[in-house]
């Protein structure tokens, strides 16, 4: 009688390892690839309670090598460097989910850019090589420069052209200011902003408040070496910049 319970506990066991039709094995890398097809907020629940984020980080990466593989195919020498960035850069080291799955090429000038099936998540970015000049990623002035700068600032997952990013992330280490990371906040913050109000009509009392809760939902201390309190203040004064800035204290 032990034997026989013994037995089917065992049967039960390997049970778990195939799915409900006995057939397919249900292994870890199948079932993260199911996850991956569900809604947004579904595969971040699911996935959170199913794996660490890291390897979450880890099968988002497989995915753009896979991009990047079949878009080098095509374009051959034309690319002169690709990377990964965002949040599965920044998973590997920190174990934080991502959601997408973002990337770059950077491609010579005029280059035909092919249209090539990815996974959804994927947001692949081209950009000429010109848009990379050097004298344009100091650019101060230049919000563009100013995005291009905070990714190259934070972690990166080189594909191509290792030494032409590396000549890109010394330059930025040198030029890198808490604007940049101010121009985010904003940025970030706009998508907190509740529908039909506008983020430059906010009182400053509101603005602030929605600034820290920004700082909060993106993990402030991940992804800057800049005090979050520095960058709101620096955020404020930016504000008037752009729409004529009329919060009320």
């Amino acid at each position: 009688m032990h034997r026989l319970r013994h037995a089917k506990n065992q049967q039960k066991k390997h049970t778990h390892f195939f799915n409900r039709h006995g057939r397919k094995p249900v292994t870890l890398e199948n079932k993260v690839k199911e996850i991956m097809v569900h809604p947004e907020h579904s595969y971040a629940r699911t996935l959170v309670k199913t794996v660490h984020g890291h390897f979450g980080a880890a099968v988002g990466a497989s995915y753009a090598m896979n991009h990047f593989n079949n878009t080098k195919k095509i374009m051959g020498d034309n690319i002169i460097a690709a990377f990964i960035y965002g949040g599965v850069a920044r998973g590997l080291k920190d174990n934080k989910l991502p959601k997408d799955i973002d990337m770059i090429f950077i491609v010579e000038d005029g280059a035909k850019v092919p249209l090539i099936p990815h996974h959804r998540r994927l947001s692949p970015i081209f950009y000429n090589k010109s848009l990379f000049d050097s004298n344009l990623l100091v650019d101060k002035d230049n919000p563009e420069s100013s995005f291009k700068r905070r990714i190259l600032n934070h972690p990166i997952l080189p594909l191509a052209g290792f030494g032409f990013l590396e000549n890109l992330k010394s330059i930025v280490r040198y030029n890198y200011s808490i604007d940049d990371d101010a121009y985010f906040l904003i940025s970030q913050a706009k998508k907190d902003v509740v529908e039909g109000k506008d983020i430059y009509l906010l009182p400053v009392q509101d603005l602030e408040n929605l600034f820290w809760r920004t700082v909060r939902r993106i993990a402030w201390s991940k992804i800057s070496d800049y005090h979050p309190k520095e960058v709101i203040e620096r955020a404020k004064t930016l504000l008037p910049t752009e729409k004529g800035f009329q919060g009320k204290s």
